[in-house]
Formats: structure tokens, sequence, C-alpha cells
């Protein structure tokens, strides 16, 4: 009798406190739920340096986009110009030397897309620039002088093609500031 009048007990002592503590969560979801609802109103408080930091970020997010507008530009241009120097060679010499000029194209056309990938990371990630982008010129022209099919010129003028994108791009720029 004794154990079950115990056991009753014990229950009853572990109602009463899962009465308070419901109690007590109930109090605080009340509190909390009345902070929540008052009105508070944040002050905003701008100083001078988050100013400049939000500047700069303004600042550099348009030039990345002006980095990014000018790498599709010089992309496209250096498509273009691969695509007209191709047909060219193809009807002014023979089949195998416009396909030469292609792969040589190409490569160069990679090789830019390496520096673009190089100049992004420059900021942020990086100090200098890497020099693995010419292991893949060597490497062509390796491959170029190993291989009888191969011709190591128009591989390496089509190389050169991005090259006539950029030096075209320059003389367009700078072509206004001269008339001035």
């Amino acid at each position: 009798m004794l154990e079950r009048s115990s056991l009753i007990e014990l229950e009853q002592l572990q109602l009463e406190g899962f009465t308070k503590v419901n109690t007590i969560n109930t109090d605080r979801a009340a509190k909390s739920d009345r902070i929540i609802h008052e009105d508070v109103q944040p002050t905003p408080k701008i100083d001078a340096e988050s100013e400049s930091v939000s500047n700069e970020i303004t600042d550099t997010d348009s030039s990345m986009v002006e980095f990014y507008q000018l790498v599709q530009e010089l992309l496209l241009i250096t498509l273009g110009l691969i695509g007209i120097s191709f047909g060219c060679v193809w009807f002014f010499y023979s089949a195998n030397i416009a396909l030469n000029y292609l792969i040589g194209a190409c490569a160069g056309l990679l090789y830019l897309r390496m520096l673009v990938k190089d100049v992004e990371r420059l900021g942020s990630e990086k100090k200098q620039l890497s020099k693995a982008r010419f292991a893949l010129l060597i490497g062509l022209s390796v491959l170029a002088s190993r291989l009888e099919q191969l011709e190591i010129l128009p591989i390496f003028l089509g190389f050169l093609t991005y090259k006539i994108t950029i030096m075209l791009y320059v003389i367009r720029t700078s072509l206004p500031s001269f008339l001035r």
C-alpha cells in the first residue's frame, strides 16, 4: 500500500511540476508576444564608414558589370573575326591550312577565356596572374611541330586572332579621344 500511495503522490508532484512549467512557459510566450507586437521603430544609424563601404560595393559591382560586358564584346568580335578569317583562308588557300588556322584560333579563344578567368580572380583571390595559360601555346606549338598534317604558321596566326580583336577595341575606344 505504501508503494501505491507513494506512486500516486509522485504522479501528483509530476503533474504539479508540469503545470508550473506550463504556466511559466505561457507567461514567457505572452511577454515575448507583447514585445514583438509593440511598435518599436529602429533609428537608422549610418556612419561615414558604412556609407563608404556601400559605395565601394556599388563601384565594384558596376566595374564588374562593365568588365563582363567588355568580355562578352571581345569574345563575340573574336568569334566573328575567326569566322571571316576561316572563310577567307579556305577560299584563298586549302582546306587543310584553313583547318590549321581554325585549330589555332580556337586555342587563342581558349587562351582569351583563361585570361578572363584569371583577371576575374585577380582582386578577390589572387595577387598576380598565373603563367599556366602559356602552356596552351607551348603545347600547341609542340603538337604542330610533331605532326605532319599540322602547320605551325597557320596555327600561330590563328592563335593571334584574339590580339587583333584587342587592337580593334583599343583603336575604337581611343579614336574619339584623338579627335577632341
